[in-house]
């Protein structure tokens, strides 16, 4: 498995360092220009819509660290079909809520949110 954790803010990008170090599969942040600190080994974006467009089918799993409009604005023009779309899961800020989006039985989501809420605990 290869999952993605996408930031839009400053509080975002340190959340998803700390969710990175916890998680046992690879992950690669995504974290919009500007926001500092970065988190080591993160790849930078300019725009999330060029961003999306092109990591949408590269991982089994994205993670938005940012409002679930953001999430569901940026993921709707990629969208095909439930055998083939990647689980898409966002999370708040505060790491409280952790919301299911996008293939919760075939892509895992609905798995996959149930186990994040175990890494969460340190960082809150």
């Amino acid at each position: 498995m290869k999952y993605a954790i996408i930031a839009v803010t400053e509080r975002g990008a340190s959340l998803a360092a700390d969710l990175q170090q916890k998680m046992a599969v690879p992950v690669t942040v995504f974290v919009k220009q500007g926001q500092h600190p970065l988190p080591e080994d993160c790849c930078e974006y300019a725009r999330l819509k060029d961003c999306i467009e092109e990591i949408f089918l590269r991982y089994e799993a994205l993670i938005f660290i940012a409002a679930a409009g953001i999430a569901v604005r940026m993921i709707a023009p990629h969208l095909m079909h439930k055998t083939v779309d990647p689980a898409v899961l966002v999370i708040d800020e505060q790491a409280k809520h952790v919301i299911s989006l996008l293939s919760g039985h075939i892509g895992g989501a609905n798995r996959l949110t149930e186990n994040l809420p175990d890494c969460f605990e340190p960082i809150r």
